[in-house]
């Protein structure tokens, strides 16, 4: 059932740009903040 999922950890030379799940919100952390909250140690993503 999840054969197509992959988990990876969050780093800032990963590019994410076409990341779209449906979620405005959710797509805004992807996008803005995780990057940020990754390099001030805030939380892993």
């Amino acid at each position: 059932m999840l054969d197509n999922v992959r988990i990876i950890r969050l780093s800032p030379d990963y590019l994410i740009k076409n990341f779209d799940c449906g979620d405005d919100g959710l797509n805004d952390y992807f996008h803005k903040d995780s990057f940020e909250y990754l390099s001030r140690l805030l939380s892993v993503t």
